[in-house]
């Protein structure tokens, strides 16, 4: 049952989020970001690179989330230092489950090798 009620409400907050302008907002931020060339001089770059088809392919993708559904409050252009994406909107329990666990534990005092969402389930590839 709470599988069904999880998939019901993803469902419909796809709906909600999903639009035209999601789609045209993806577009602008793929216009650089699908091109590894942009990030070649900085160290990890590849984590910023995300082609149409990897966009399209991921969960969130599917259900028609755009960038800033994740990255919210990032306008066009942006600056180089971003505030990271959130799951926190769309995941909130297990954003409370995170917090109490010794993983949110390390991440709240400090210690920055401590694993986060991404860390276990990817980042642009979810």
């Amino acid at each position: 049952m709470r599988t069904s009620c999880t998939a019901l409400c993803v469902s419909l907050a796809a709906l909600a989020v999903a639009s035209p302008a999601t789609a045209q907002q993806s577009e602008t931020c793929l216009t650089c970001h699908q091109d590894a060339l942009f990030f070649r001089n900085i160290e990890g770059g590849d984590r910023f690179v995300v082609t149409r088809e990897m966009h399209e392919t991921s969960m969130h993708g599917a259900f028609g989330f755009g960038c800033t559904t994740c990255h919210q409050g990032v306008a066009f252009p942006h600056t180089a230092e971003m505030p990271a994406a959130s799951c926190v909107p769309c995941h909130s329990n297990v954003a409370a489950v995170y917090v109490t666990s010794r993983h949110g534990f390390a991440a709240e005092h400090g210690n920055h090798s401590a694993p986060t969402c991404a860390s276990c389930h990817g980042d642009h590839d979810i």
